[in-house]
């Protein structure tokens, strides 16, 4: 995963970042790599890669936004099936505000 003499990769970089902006903790990420990869990583360790990425978040977050977004809205998908022992068509709906 880590070359020799490096002290970090862009494949582990990306996974932390990920893990990260995915809502785990520092020291969640760090109990992570270690129990996946047996890589001891600290919490700092951590928030520095993760505060590479920042600016560009904090960017985004302040990026204007556009005055109109279309929404698609489905209350119901109905599906038409055929019996197996009536041989008919039948129509089946699925509520999706419905469990």
């Amino acid at each position: 995963m880590i070359r020799k003499y490096e002290t970090s990769s862009n494949e582990l970089e990306n996974k932390i970042i990920t893990m990260y902006a995915k809502g785990m903790s520092t020291r969640d990420i760090t109990a992570a790599l270690e129990e996946m990869y047996g890589m001891e990583v600290s919490a700092q360790t951590i928030t520095t890669i993760t505060n590479k990425v920042m600016p560009l978040v904090e960017e985004w977050q302040a990026r204007p936004l556009e005055a109109l977004y279309p929404i698609v809205y489905l209350d119901a998908l109905y599906f038409r099936t055929q019996g197996r022992k009536s041989g008919g068509v039948h129509r089946i709906g699925r509520d999706f505000g419905r469990a």
